[in-house]
């Protein structure tokens, strides 16, 4: 980020960790001391941003001088950097380019279902602004966004992530027959990326999952547009609006509500570290508030959970032994347990 815009370009940066909010609050006052850019390996460097992107961009945001902070990416099989662009104080929108086939795509299905939620009426969500190829072959993706520098987040499921979700329900919902919507399908391809192992887990498992599977068959209910990342660090409150971005993994006919339960359980995890117990024994004291919106929130929960493994598994671009599967896939699959174990009493 540039070192006299620090303070904006720090905006790129949704930190839910305690450590990581004091270092966005105060690092722009105390960046010019040696000590603390030694403390927390901070160096100043030069680079050249690609004349091409920079066309671009003053083009869509119509400016002749701009600012940008960069993000490389967590490490995953879909990492990718994210730029800021802003000018002075002023955020004007995010960027976000890679060259791999499978993050393109993604671009791709983030316009796509951007423009939906739009032509539904559901605008606190961004607009594509561009969607190209850069002249080195990556393809760049371009965003509006209201954020400003008081905008905020909430680590816990509060009244507007719920109002936000019904709006989602009402615009964009539909009643399918589960046989027909990506849940079913995103089982079916869990079921055979676990086909071949061997493990009792497994075993276990494929049992269960051929039960879900089965009462899908025959059942109805009300899908929508489900984001599939529906966390904190993937929205901020803005004058008391919910805005929610990053949409690369959104689908169009999956349960009305499952963000709601992608929203717990990451938190829960992630930012509260919470043991998969821990996390069941959260989501049964908050169970009553799932219920005001969802009829049967235990089953939806394990709609989740199967869902979740099966994403998590997809990704991964190398062939898995059982052992490196139950891995990646263990703490939603203890929930799991916990909650097919559940009777729906305290």
């Amino acid at each position: 980020m540039p070192e006299k815009g620090c303070a904006t370009g720090l905006q790129l940066y949704q930190p839910s960790s305690f450590k990581g909010q004091l270092l966005k609050k105060y690092l722009p006052y105390v960046k010019g001391l040696h000590v603390v850019l030694e403390r927390f390996h901070i160096e100043k460097q030069e680079y050249t941003i690609p004349q091409d992107f920079q066309d671009i961009c003053h083009q869509v945001f119509d400016a002749e001088v701009l600012e940008y902070a960069f993000f490389n990416g967590t490490p995953s099989v879909h990492q990718k950097q994210v730029i800021q662009i802003f000018k002075e104080n002023s955020i004007l929108g995010y960027a976000k380019r890679s060259s791999v086939p499978g993050i393109k795509a993604n671009f791709d299905l983030e316009t796509r279902i951007l423009n939906k939620l739009h032509s539904a009426g559901i605008h606190n969500v961004p607009q594509c602004l561009y969607l190209g190829t850069l002249s080195n072959e990556e393809q760049l993706f371009i965003q509006s966004t209201r954020k400003t520098k008081s905008s905020f987040t909430h680590h816990t499921l509060k009244p507007l992530h719920w109002d936000f979700l019904s709006t989602v329900k009402e615009k964009t919902g539909q009643v399918f027959e589960c046989k027909e919507s990506g849940l079913y399908n995103s089982l079916l391809k869990f079921q055979d990326l676990i086909s071949g192992f061997q493990l009792k887990d497994f075993d276990i498992l494929k049992e269960r999952l051929r039960a879900v599977l089965k009462e899908l068959e025959s059942t109805k209910l009300p899908v929508s547009v489900y984001h599939r990342d529906f966390t904190p660090w993937n929205m901020f409150v803005e004058k008391g609006k919910l805005f929610v971005f990053d949409w690369e993994y959104a689908e169009t006919a999956y349960p009305a509500y499952l963000d709601a339960f992608h929203f717990y359980t990451q938190t829960a995890m992630l930012v509260k570290k919470w043991s998969p117990e821990k996390v069941f024994k959260g989501y049964v004291k908050q169970r009553i508030t799932f219920k005001k919106y969802i009829a049967d929130p235990d089953r939806l929960y394990q709609y989740y959970l199967l869902d979740i493994m099966s994403l998590y598994l997809d990704r991964e671009d190398r062939v898995l032994s059982a052992e490196e599967a139950i891995e990646i896939i263990a703490p939603w699959l203890q929930l799991f347990e916990f909650l097919s174990a559940y009777d729906g009493t305290k």
